[in-house]
C-alpha cells in the first residue's frame, strides 16, 4: 500500500495519522471512530525540591478525535483518506460493518491502511467480518508507563452515628397455673 500525499504536521510534537479506506459496493455499512485513549503528561518538576523527579506518564483520556457514521459514506467501490495531526499519545481506531462481512469479497474488492507520519501501522483487504480495531502510540517517548490509577475521593462528610442498640424484647406474661 502506498501512502496518500500529505504535508507533514506543523507541529513537530505531532504525528500524522492517515487512515485510507476503499469501500465495497456497500459503503454506508461502515462506521470508524478514532479515539484518543490516554495523553502524554510530564509529572514533577525534576528540580531537586523534593516536588518529585519530572517523569512522563500516559493518562487515561476517552476523546474522539475523528469518526465517520453509519450512512455517511455512499459511493460504492469508493476511496477516502483522513489526516490528522495527532498529540502525543496511545490511539484506538476502531471499524464496524453493519452487515459484519467487511469490504470484500462478495460486494467488491476493499481495503483500508492505517499509517503514522510514513510508517504503516496496519493494512489490510477488508477480511474483517463486522470490525477491527488498532491500538497504536504516537510520538510516546521511550520507556513512558501508563500514570497509576487515581486513589478514589472520599468525601469530606462525617460517618453517620452508629444504631443505637435495640432495646431488650419484654418477658412474655406467665402462663397460667392450672386450678
Amino acid at each position: 500500500a502506498s501512502k496518500p500525499a500529505a504535508a507533514p504536521c506543523v507541529d513537530a510534537s505531532k504525528a500524522l495519522f492517515v487512515f485510507v479506506l476503499k469501500a465495497d459496493g456497500f459503503p454506508s455499512e461502515i462506521r470508524w471512530q478514532l479515539t484518543q485513549e490516554a495523553a502524554v503528561v510530564q509529572t514533577g518538576t525534576g528540580t531537586g525540591t523534593g516536588t518529585g523527579e519530572a517523569q512522563t506518564v500516559l493518562v487515561p483520556s476517552s476523546t474522539t478525535i475523528a469518526s465517520v457514521d453509519f450512512g455517511e459514506l455512499i459511493e460504492p467501490d469508493g476511496e477516502w483518506a483522513w489526516r490528522r495531526c495527532l498529540d502525543p499519545g496511545r490511539y484506538k481506531l476502531t471499524v464496524f460493518d453493519s452487515w459484519g462481512d467487511g469490504l470484500c469479497c462478495d460486494w467488491g474488492e476493499g481495503s483500508y491502511s492505517v499509517w503514522l507520519d510514513d510508517a504503516v501501522v496496519e493494512q489490510g483487504d477488508g477480511r474483517y467480518e463486522d470490525g477491527f480495531v488498532v491500538v497504536f502510540d504516537a510520538n510516546v517517548p521511550l520507556g513512558t508507563q501508563l500514570a497509576p490509577p487515581s486513589p478514589p475521593r472520599v468525601p469530606n462528610e462525617p460517618s453517620p452515628p452508629p444504631t443505637p442498640n435495640p432495646p431488650p424484647s419484654p418477658n412474655p406474661p406467665p402462663s397460667p397455673s392450672p386450678p
